[in-house]
């Protein structure tokens, strides 16, 4: 047989040969053998069933918390029907604030718990990073820094969005709570229920249990899936726009510091903030609320001065890890979405933003 028929990239005899292609029965994908070539697609596929499996966990974590928070709803209902006497302790507010930090920790604690602990059968994911930061002053400059930049940015996000209702003629309802309590102890249950709870639970669900795992394959997918999933979780529209930009910095915080305790400070210090202008505005006035926000902002600004000359001097300035995976972005996106649990979790939560917009 002619061995030109088979010229390499050639035309021969009316016949385009592929590229390397080999008369003896097998292609050379570019710098790999047929041996390595069969490895690399065995790593892409073992990549994209381990993304699966943690986005399928984390979706049934997301629904096993909306069937707790719903079914904790039911029953606080039935006993105030049945017994009349529950009644007065329900409508305090006080009571109440602390009933919700109690069914938050209870409904998005536990799901998650139980997700870990099988990510962690799986040995998807190692154990959480809870100790100190490596660099405790960079990492200290760089969470003063972020509370400027977390709070204003979402302050321009609310705006926008804001923009965006008016254009439609739509209004993007809260479920933020009216908080007019009586005492100190009525402002520190809301300070907790508010700013506490959410920042411990909410920074282990997110940036722990599902950010972690995803960070084997790149530090920006899993930031920028972490906080996708962290904005659905709110579900309502009023708090999907802020709280994805939001994750972006909470995730970026976390990945810098290689702990999760400086994400919990600026979740805090960004829902205190919050809670405490909602606090003077239901009790005193709006104007006293937008008093104590300005003061509040002046305070962020030299926080973020300080903190942007301090971390210029103490980082290492170090890239973001690309991470050892073979597969694109839009892979791994899809991988992490494309399975059941996660996606009924999407349009669930979907639905009950939707019921949010108020035409």
């Amino acid at each position: 047989m002619d061995n030109n028929f088979y010229t390499n990239g050639q035309q021969q005899n009316g016949w385009q040969t592929p590229p390397n292609y080999n008369p003896y029965g097998y292609y050379n994908y570019g710098a790999y053998t047929n041996s390595e070539y069969f490895q690399k697609l065995e790593q892409k596929k073992k990549e994209r069933n381990d993304i699966k499996a943690i986005g399928k966990n984390c979706g049934i974590g997301a629904l096993l918390y909306l069937v707790i928070a719903y079914g904790i709803s039911i029953i606080t209902t039935l006993l105030s029907m049945v017994f009349s006497s529950l009644n007065a302790v329900f409508q305090d507010r006080t009571a109440m604030f602390a009933f919700d930090s109690f069914t938050s920790v209870l409904a998005l604690g536990l799901p998650f718990f139980i997700v870990f602990t099988i990510l962690k059968k799986k040995k998807l994911v190692d154990s959480l990073p809870y100790e100190k930061p490596e660099n405790s002053k960079a990492s200290a400059y760089l969470t003063l820094l972020s509370i400027p930049v977390m709070v204003f940015s979402s302050i321009i996000v609310n705006y926008i969005s804001a923009i965006v209702q008016a254009i439609l003629g739509v209004e993007f309802n809260s479920n933020i709570q009216d908080t007019k309590v009586s005492g100190a102890l009525g402002i520190l249950t809301v300070c907790i229920s508010f700013a506490i709870v959410p920042a411990l639970i909410e920074e282990f669900v997110v940036r722990g249990v599902t950010m972690q795992p995803l960070r084997k394959y790149g530090d920006k997918f899993a930031i920028l899936v972490s906080a996708f999933f962290f904005s659905v979780l709110h579900g309502n529209m009023f708090q999907i726009p802020y709280t994805f930009v939001g994750g972006l910095v909470l995730g970026y915080l976390a990945v810098k510091t290689k702990s999760l305790w400086p994400p919990m400070i600026l979740h805090f210090v960004n829902n205190f903030y919050s809670a405490i202008v909602l606090i003077v505005s239901d009790n005193f006035s709006d104007k006293a609320g937008n008093y104590v926000a300005y003061a509040i902002w002046l305070l962020f600004f030299i926080f973020g001065i300080v903190g942007f000359i301090g971390y210029r001097k103490n980082s290492d300035r170090s890239a973001l890890s690309k991470g050892e995976s073979l597969l694109s972005t839009k892979e791994k996106i899809v991988a992490f979405i494309k399975n059941g649990p996660m996606i009924t979790m999407i349009v669930v939560f979907g639905i009950i933003a939707l019921t949010s917009i108020s035409f």
